[in-house]
């Protein structure tokens, strides 16, 4: 068995704009990348583990987070 998966972070999408509403801006704080990711760049990283290039991969997460901010302060 194979199992592959992909863990988004905050992605911009209707469902997001319907629960924050008037503070959709906070998915722009909240990785290193400074904004919230895009469905179709989640949609891309989906293609590969389902794609004959992910051939020898075996139980990975691919983190689709925009990069983690350190809770530490320096």
């Amino acid at each position: 068995m194979r199992v592959n998966a992909v863990s988004p972070g905050p992605v911009r999408t209707e469902g997001t704009e319907a629960m924050l509403g008037d503070q959709m801006g906070v998915l722009d704080r909240v990785d290193a990348r400074g904004r919230a990711g895009e469905p179709r760049e989640i949609a891309e990283i989906v293609r590969f583990p389902v794609s004959p290039a992910s051939g020898y991969i075996n139980g990975a997460t691919l983190f689709a987070d925009g990069g983690e901010i350190s809770a530490l302060h320096s």
